[in-house]
Order: structure tokens, then sequence, then C-alpha cells
């Protein structure tokens, strides 16, 4: 039998198999995957564990992953992709301010209506060849895989109702970053920082009046019984992190094997935004529906003098960052023009 045959009976055979030649014909390689998140996360689980399934089922094994969660690699992220320590990485952005502060912008109030639009707006961004990939990822050696917004953050409050922007001021509110404290004080309220494991005690003793985060951050902080109050309808900013590869890495990757870790990223990030959405809606109405709960949903005059506040607060952003030599005018104008379906 002449080697073309018998090669070409040899790919017969591994079709019927339903294995494409070229995936056993790879030889396996083993990544690592660095997070400072808890293996037993929602993030972990619902994208990075996802993408790692989806990628070797993809590959027929040709892919396999070694992952490092809470921080086993070490608490910087970009740095053990950077050293090579790691491979890929879960890089929570606000986490590293310094180094990536002008990806802040999708952080800022009033970005994107829900976590698809958001992490679309974002992917486009910094996506290679995006503003924020070349401003921000390729100078570090990271490529970005996928772009992951949170649900958008919403206002609570202990003891006030709030139905319209005066009835902000004066009160004392936490929230898990800088962007979302800039946003408070525009519209009148006293940014408060404790450490989220005592944001709990601080609520129950009135230290704090109230606290902006997705409606999963009750049950995540234990404040249903005491965060009574939700004001729907604007949006306070929201959370952004990103799955990356170090570029030393990627380079190593064949064309085939980069095409299929792109597919596996993108589809991990429409099904991780998607599971955010639908659980959204679910506690929201969950949370609407409970006793004791009221729900403020804000229309009108009401909700316009919010939010015209809010998008002041990232005017103001983009004018701190030009200040400091930074195009941050630039890339809240790209953000706002970036599609929303990608």
């Amino acid at each position: 039998m002449s080697r073309v045959k018998a090669a070409l009976l040899a790919g017969a055979a591994m079709a019927l198999c339903g294995v494409a030649p070229g995936a056993m014909a790879q030889e396996a390689i083993t990544l690592k995957v660095g997070s400072v998140l808890p293996a037993k996360h929602y993030i972990s689980v619902q994208l990075v564990d996802r993408f790692i399934a989806d990628l070797e089922q993809r590959s027929n094994g040709a892919f396999r992953f070694e992952s490092y969660p809470a921080g086993q690699l070490g608490k910087d992220v970009p740095a053990t992709m950077s050293s090579g320590l790691a491979d890929l990485g879960v890089v929570i952005t606000g986490h590293y301010a310094a180094k990536f502060p002008l990806t802040s912008v999708g952080e800022l109030p009033e970005g994107a209506g829900n976590a698809c639009e958001g992490s679309a707006k974002m992917w486009t961004l910094t996506r290679p060849g995006g503003l924020l990939s070349a401003l921000e990822f390729e100078p570090k050696g990271l490529r970005v895989l996928n772009a992951n917004m949170l649900a958008p953050y919403v206002l609570f409050t202990r003891d006030k109702k709030v139905e319209s922007l005066a009835d902000v001021s004066g009160l004392k509110i936490w929230s898990s970053g800088p962007a979302a404290e800039k946003a408070i004080a525009e519209i009148g309220g006293v940014g408060i920082k404790v450490a989220s494991t005592e944001l709990y005690d601080s609520a129950t003793r009135g230290t704090v009046d109230g606290a902006v985060f997705p409606y999963s951050g009750l049950a995540q902080y234990d404040l249903q019984p005491i965060l009574k109050y939700a004001v729907d309808g604007v949006n306070f900013g929201s959370g952004v992190f990103f799955l990356t590869i170090s570029e030393q890495t990627w380079n190593r990757l064949t064309e085939d094997q980069r095409a299929m870790m792109a597919d596996a990223a993108l589809s991990a990030q429409h099904a991780f935004c998607q599971w955010v959405e639908d659980g959204d809606k679910a506690l929201r109405a969950e949370t609407a529906a409970r006793e004791g709960y009221t729900v403020t949903a804000l229309e009108g005059a009401a909700k316009d003098e919010f939010v015209g506040r809010l998008r002041q607060s990232a005017e103001n952003w983009a004018r701190a960052m030009d200040g400091a030599g930074q195009p941050g005018s630039d890339v809240l104008k790209a953000y706002r023009e970036a599609a929303a379906g990608n």
C-alpha cells in the first residue's frame, strides 16, 4: 500500500471516530492558570472552569490545564504571567489600578445597561488591536482572551428610601472601588472605606447608611435583613475583569491552537454574561417581592437628575486622567461609542 493511500485511510478512520487528524497529531500542552479568586467563586466556576472544559474538549485533550486559585502563584496575577510563572490568568484590573488606570473606564457609572452589553464594549477596547489593548495590556506582554462585566451596581440603603437626588445628601455609602466612590461623591453621598469583611457590622451599627453593589451583593455580604431599600433605574457602575494569556505563551501555540483557544474564550464570555444577567434579574425580582423590602424605580425628572450627575462623574474621571498625562477623554469616548453586541 502506498504511503499516500495509507495516510488517507488513517485520516478516514479518525474521521469516523469523530476525531480530527490534526488534533491527534498535536502534542499535548499543559498551561498554568492563575487567579486570586477561590476555586468555588462563581467567576472561577462559571467562566474559568467552563473555558477550560470547553477547550479541552475542542482539542481532544491537546490542551491540559493546571489551575492555581486563591493567589497560589502570587497575588499580582499580571506579574505572574509576565515572569512566566503562569501562562493564563484572571486579571481583575481594579485590583491593580496603578497598572491599568484607563481600563477602569468599564467601572464608571452609566456605562452599559447590562453585563452582556458592557462585556461586549470592553472586548472591543481590550481585544488585540483595541485601544486599551495597545495602551495597557500589550506593553505588559498580555493578550486579552475575553472581557467580562458584572451586573450594574445598585444603591441600597438601610433606613432611608431614596426617591430623588436630594435624599442621598450626607448618606454614608460603602463601595468596592474608586470609580464608585467618585460617583457617590458626585451625587452628594459620603464614601465610606471599610473592609468588605466589616461591612455587615458597619451596616448593623449604622456606621454605614448604604452600599453600592449588584443585587447579588445582598447575599454575598449577608445584608438581606439590613439594607431594605434599593434604587433601580440608574447605573452606579460595575466591575470588570479579563481572562488573559501571556504573549510568550501565545507565541508558542500553533495557529490551530490559537483559533481554538480564542473561540472557547469568546464562548465563555458570552455564556458568563448571560448567566450574570439571568441571575441579576431573578435576584431583583426576589428582592422586590421580599416582605419589608422596597425597590424604587426612578423615572422622569428624578431619573434624569441622577443620570446627569453620574455621567458627570465619568467626565470628571476622564479629565483627571487627561491631567495625569493619560488619554482619558479618548478612552471614554471610545467606550461610549463601542459596539454593544459583538
